[in-house]
Parts: structure tokens; sequence; C-alpha cells
């Protein structure tokens, strides 16, 4: 497979959480690998290894749980349930080794950390991505800090940062597909959140029921909530650009609700009771009342949104609120007796907040051009 068709031609599988680089974040990580000159180990990280150019990918490995690659010559398999079940001709082999696991819990990293020990010679370099509130365990783990450069994932909601145990000084530069400022002043301030876990009540939930993976999730979209923007502000904010802000305040609000509802209708499955029905039908109704109001907000000014951007994209917006009020609509809590079902359920909901992620930034994008255009004038 041609490194440049490898996100052409290959699916994410949503079963494996399976989630794709973009091709500029794919070709900065390439180059760091090629730059090191050795051998490396792509682990869970086959977008990266399928795109290495073919001299170097001959002397790779690609560690991955999914034997769809096992015709590649690279391709050794990997369950991080079973971190040392690695060959033992790989063991102290590589000179580079760069890990994104499919889950970003302290208890699946520490199985990884296992793994990139085995690997990795000594003094060998070291790159992994995670969210940023994991700073502290990574340090704690595997001695690796957060870059400058944040890696492109297109189809996931959540930023991620990347760790290296190195110095880079491709890494130390912002990736202009995702910031245009430093973004690290922004996470200092989420760093009392972050520190105030212990006790938090997240929305209604207590943090003491939730399982690990549901809590950080909580945890982000309450971050995202209540997150400040990366672009400079003016005294004057065009109408143009106060109308766009509200489409994407509106848009996100929506999808943030939608995704908080994950976490009471899973533990709704997982221990039903009167009370945890209740809890969910209320949230449901909440949600698509205001997912409504911002349809119906939408479809009065449409005329002046297509001005602004374009007909296709405004349909493409209208599009996504009309199929998330769907699927608000047949949300049924008697058919949600499994946790397979409220897999499917989780399934719909994670591809809806995927589409609004991509429709936010576009939105993005527009604002800060118009914010722009009267500088360059």
């Amino acid at each position: 497979m041609a490194g440049n068709d490898f996100l052409k031609e290959t699916q994410e599988r949503s079963d494996l959480n399976q989630y794709w680089y973009s091709q500029p974040t794919i070709d900065a990580f390439v180059e760091e690998i090629s730059a090191c000159g050795g051998t490396a180990a792509l682990v869970s990280t086959p977008s990266v290894y399928f795109s290495l150019p073919q001299e170097v990918k001959a002397r790779c490995k690609v560690l991955d749980f999914d034997r769809q690659w096992e015709w590649d010559a690279g391709f050794v398999f990997y369950d991080f349930n079973k971190p040392i079940d690695v060959p033992a001709d790989l063991h102290c082999s590589f000179d580079y080794v760069l890990i994104d696991p499919p889950f970003i819990t302290r208890e699946v990293w520490t199985l990884y950390a296992e793994t990139a020990k085995l690997l990795m010679k000594d003094g060998g370099r070291l790159l992994c991505t995670t969210i940023f509130e994991n700073a502290a365990m990574m340090k704690e783990l595997l001695a690796v800090t957060p870059t400058l450069f944040r890696p492109s994932i297109p189809n996931l909601v959540y930023q991620y940062s990347i760790y290296t145990n190195y110095r880079s000084e491709r890494l130390e530069k912002l990736n202009p597909e995702i910031d245009e400022c430093d973004w690290r002043n922004l996470e200092a301030k989420k760093d009392t959140f972050a520190n105030g876990l212990d006790g938090v009540v997240v929305g209604n939930l207590d943090k003491q029921a939730l399982d690990p993976e549901a809590l950080v999730q909580a945890a982000l979209e309450a971050q995202l909530a209540s997150g400040a923007q990366c672009v400079e502000s003016t005294d004057e904010v065009s109408p143009e650009v106060a109308l766009l802000t509200e489409l994407r305040d509106r848009l996100g609000s929506t999808k943030r609700n939608c995704e908080s509802l994950r976490v009471p209708l899973q533990q709704a499955v997982r221990r039903p009771s009167s009370t945890s029905a209740t809890t969910c039908s209320k949230s449901l109704e909440s949600t698509h009342t205001q997912a409504a109001a911002s349809k119906d907000w939408l479809v009065q000014h449409k005329e002046d949104l297509i001005r602004l951007l374009s007909d296709s994209e405004v349909a493409e917006i209208v599009r996504w609120f009309e199929d998330t009020l769907g699927h608000l609509s047949g949300t049924k809590l008697d058919q949600l007796t499994s946790m397979d079902a409220y897999q499917e359920w989780a399934s719909v909901s994670k591809e809806s907040s995927s589409r609004a992620f991509q429709l936010s930034n576009s939105i993005l994008q527009r604002v800060k051009a118009l914010k722009k255009a009267p500088q360059q004038q």
C-alpha cells in the first residue's frame, strides 16, 4: 500500500477505536522517524507506518491488533492486554518508538509503557500521543513531555497532544492545522479544573460513580463547554463575525449536550433503575428542545449564512441538526437494554460528534478570515 493512499483506502474501525492522523500530521511524524535514521516501532499507528518511504519502512515494524495488515512483512500482532508478549528478537532493538493507544486511561497507558520500554534501545527516542490532561501521568510513566506541535486527528472529538523524550525543532512549532497561537496558555487555565477532579460533580453525575474512560470523557466535555478560543479578539466585532460565532456556539452547545447523554445512558444500561430512567428522559427532552431551537434559529438566518459560507455548507449544517433531532427522537430507553444496544447508539452519537467537529472548524476558519480581512486592507 502506497503511503499517500492509506487515508483514501483504509476505513477507521470504530469497534477498535481507530482514528487516523491527518496527512500533514502523518508527514510530520514520517519526517521525525526518517531524521532518526535507525529502526522504528510503530505501535498502534498503522497510518504512519504505511506512509513511510519504502527505504525507511523496510527497517521498521508496525505492532497492531488489527490483522488486516498481517500480509505486510513488517506486521507484528500486538494485544496491549499482553504488553510483554512481543517477539524476543524485537526486545531493545528500536531507535525510535511511536505510540498511539486506542484508549487514554492510566490502566491502558501503563500497559503500553511496558511495551515501549521493552522495545526501545538505551537512549532511544519515544513519541506518544494522548490528551494534554495526561501530562503528569505521561511524565511519570515514560518521562515524556508535551511539544508545541499538536496532531490533527480529524474524526476524534477532542484534541490530542504529542509527548516526546527528546527535543525536536520540527515539533516545537505550531501546527497550522490546529493552532494560531500558543495553546499552552489556554491549557494552563484548565489546570484548576484538572487538579480539582477529586470529588467533582460532572453535570449531575458523581465522579465516583463513573468508570475511568467515562470520567475522562465527561471531564473533557466540561472543559470544552467552558474553554476559551485561541482567536485574537477585537474591540469591535462585525455583524458577520457575530452571526457566525453564534452559529458555531449553537452547533457546539448542541454537540456537547448530545455527548453528555452518553454517560447517564451508559450508567442506566449498566444499573437500571426508575431514578436513572427519569434522569435520562429529562436529559433527552432538554437536549431535544435545545437542538430544535437552534435549528429554528439556523433556518431563520439561513440566507444570511449562505452569503458568508456557501449553500452546500449551510445545507450540511441544517442536515446535521435534522439528523441529530432524528437520533434524539429515536432514542427509546426501553430499547437500550444491553451494552450492545448502547454501543450501537453511542457509535451513531460519536459519528455525529465528528461531523459537528469538522463543521465547527470550517466555521472557525471563516471567522478567522473575516477578522483578518480588515487588517489586510
